[in-house]
């Protein structure tokens, strides 16, 4: 008995392992895709009126996302999933925005109908979530503008946003 930790049998950290690695894997990936939405906040959207209108809904409404996300805890695992499966396609919108040919990405990524529903399906959520007029007409434009962007490579997408 002396030679086993003081964590618990059976794993050298402990009954708590497993939950430790997980979140340090969470908090890795999480780390890793905020460089992506900081290039793309700064590199794509700030250089048009429509993306530097949702950057100041988004900078207005922080407080409001979190209100909805107390009441529905679920919801911030279901926002980073989300981030998480589009972030190659963004990526790739960001890898755009440089003339180097090899910068770009060698497949053709598209956001896609599915990605698509669950931003919508997030959408909803904030939306039932919050009585807040003003955040709620944000959602109102935010629904129709990602719709715009289904089916369509990062490059044109990137055309699309160029072009608001």
């Amino acid at each position: 008995m002396a030679d086993q930790e003081p964590g618990g049998a059976g794993s050298e950290d402990g009954p708590f392992c497993f939950v430790r690695n997980t979140i340090g894997v969470i908090m890795l990936r999480a780390s890793a895709t905020h460089q992506v939405a900081i290039d793309f906040r700064d590199q794509i959207l700030a250089k048009n009126q429509r993306g530097k209108r949702f950057v100041k809904h988004y900078a207005t409404h922080q407080v409001e996302l979190g209100r909805v996300v107390l009441k529905d805890p679920a919801l911030l695992a279901d926002c980073f999933d989300a981030w998480a499966a589009v972030v190659p396609f963004v990526k790739g919108m960001v890898a755009a925005t440089s003339k180097i040919e090899d910068r770009k990405p060698k497949e053709t990524l598209r956001f896609s109908k599915r990605d698509h529903a669950r931003w919508l399906a997030l959408i909803k959520r904030f939306r039932a979530g919050s009585r807040n007029k003003a955040f709620l007409r944000v959602l109102d434009e935010l629904e129709p503008e990602l719709g715009r962007y289904v089916g369509l490579s990062a490059d044109k997408a990137l055309e699309t946003i160029q072009s608001s």
